[in-house]
């Protein structure tokens, strides 16, 4: 077991013990997604302060950066062949991706 997977998960036992201010700190300093997602699925899962800071933060920090469901998360570049005719993206492209 990784040195990143073992800390998280005795992050996840000691908040099971009541210690939600410690993956509130992890949330926060965290410098990776693996790190964050960790503490911010411990914290979930409790009924404490830190849950609510660390979900507004987290909601705060990826509003308005993933594309809603069927959106074009790239912009067309119409290839030969391309049905695109005014701006929307038709699908015969390699750059469209629904999500």
């Amino acid at each position: 077991m990784g040195r990143r997977a073992l800390r998280n998960a005795c992050l996840g036992f000691l908040t099971e013990l009541g210690q939600s201010a410690l993956a509130y700190q992890q949330y926060q300093g965290a410098d990776n997604m693996t790190d964050a997602m960790a503490a911010l699925t411990c914290l979930a899962q409790l009924d404490c302060a830190e849950r609510d800071k660390a979900l507004e933060a987290f909601y705060g920090a990826v509003e308005g950066r993933a594309p809603r469901r069927g959106q074009v998360a790239r912009k067309c570049k119409p290839v030969l062949g391309c049905r695109t005719r005014s701006g929307g993206c038709a699908g015969c492209c390699r750059t469209r991706r629904s999500i």
